[in-house]
């Protein structure tokens, strides 16, 4: 009786320690891409898709061209990039709290939920060569064979290389000599190597997508109608560590409206950029309607009911810059602007110059295009051969539109808002 009794408690030991494994830690909250594929604790493989759970003990890995956004159980959020690979080694607040994740390559973006904000200490994310703590954080790292690069957006971080007392299975930063911290104001990203001390480096061209927007491929900065097409911005915003429902708690879109307007650009980032709004402050009473990976033209929600006849417009806000075939950015000043739109044959007529600040060099650009009766968007080609995009506000009183032209070897890039007369 005895024994049958304790294998009855081994048995029942044994199968709690295999729920354990197979414990749900989270979901993919948003695919763009192909399926994730899955390992699980046990060697299981399987391909997982949006809404699919995520186990602890999991081993995930993304394509190329692949972004997965993982919502976790304590409302913590992980996007992992493309050509990446992370493992959920644990995640639970009960019995004893443990996050350990291990990004074996690619890079990933972390923001803590309630387990990390309550246990800092319990908190690791290691790397071929680096151990990382936080004191409550959303940074992005990125895992080399032989480097660790990491990038604070909010908090700070303590990272050691990996070696000695600093071991891969322990929780928590290492507060060992090697170990460096950076913080969200230090405008610096976090180097850790194999064998030697972490350091703060300056951001430099090779490691612009810790720092900068990533790096987009052509198609990425074709102009297009995105009204239509919420898989795309979504892609666009993933690029960035966000997701469509990051604007959602952003405050009163009334506000925003008087603020600036029925049509503003945006950027897909929690940062404003010239003339271009933060994605959260854009969206808020907005609604999408051109653009690209670089950023996109908002209007104001409601019908397209445009008046009759032709309506001249008078130029009210725009900004230029000339990218040099090496790479390098101008300032350019936009000046003798016209825009005219007959909403009885729904085209529009527009044309301007463009005078880079280096050299003075002027440049014109015209462009003669159709309008769309049902949504008040355009998209075409201005007269030498460069790209336009852009909407009317749902009143027909306002307009926006992107420009793209060659320049020489350069390329113009515009983004001009319009007020009816």
């Amino acid at each position: 009786m005895r024994g049958w009794w304790i294998g009855c408690c081994m048995v029942l030991l044994l199968a709690t320690r295999a729920w354990a494994a197979d414990e749900v830690v989270g979901r993919v909250q948003l695919l763009i891409g192909q399926a994730v594929q899955a390992k699980t604790a046990a060697g299981t493989e399987s391909v997982l898709h949006q809404g699919d759970a995520i186990l602890e003990g999991m081993v995930l890995s993304t394509a190329a061209g692949t972004v997965a956004h993982l919502s976790m159980s304590d409302g913590a959020y992980i996007s992992l990039r493309p050509d990446s690979t992370l493992q959920i080694q644990c995640y639970r607040a009960e019995p004893r709290p443990c996050i350990r994740l291990n990004l074996i390559r690619g890079e990933m973006r972390e923001r803590t939920g309630a387990i990390g904000q309550a246990h800092k200490s319990r908190f690791r994310l290691n790397t071929p060569v680096a151990a990382v703590g936080i004191r409550g954080t959303d940074f992005v790292t990125r895992a080399y064979r032989n480097e660790t690069l990491i990038r604070v957006i909010q908090g700070e971080v303590v990272a050691a290389p990996l070696g000695g007392a600093c071991t891969a299975g322990g929780l928590g930063p290492c507060n060992t000599p090697l170990a460096a911290s950076l913080a969200a104001g230090d405008h610096a990203i976090l180097q850790v190597r194999r064998g030697e001390a972490a350091r703060r480096i300056l951001v430099s061209s090779e490691r612009a997508s810790l720092a900068h927007p990533p790096v987009h491929h052509n198609d990425d900065l074709t102009l297009a109608d995105l009204s239509q097409n919420p898989e795309r911005v979504a892609y666009f915003l993933a690029q960035h560590g966000l997701s469509p429902a990051d604007g959602s708690g952003a405050g009163n879109g009334d506000d925003s409206l008087a603020r600036y307007g029925d049509m503003v650009f945006a950027t897909w980032t929690t940062a404003a950029d010239g003339i271009s709004l933060p994605y959260a402050q854009a969206q808020q009473q907005r609604e999408v309607t051109v653009g690209n990976a670089e950023g996109a033209l908002w209007r104001a929600q409601g019908p397209y009911r445009p008046p009759q006849g032709t309506v001249k417009f008078s130029l009210s806000k725009s900004e230029a810059r000339v990218t040099t075939l090496a790479g390098r950015q101008v300032s350019a000043l936009i000046s003798h602007p016209q825009l005219q739109v007959d909403f009885v044959s729904s085209s529009m007529q527009t044309r301007f110059q463009a005078q880079r600040h280096d050299n003075g060099e002027l440049t014109t650009v015209s462009a003669s295009v159709p309008v769309s009766s049902v949504s008040g968007i355009f998209v075409g080609k201005t007269d030498a051969g460069g790209s336009i995009a852009g909407a009317l506000s749902h009143d027909g009183r306002q307009a926006g539109y992107f420009v793209q032209q060659p320049w020489g070897q350069d390329r113009l890039d515009a983004k001009l808002l319009w007020q009816g007369r």
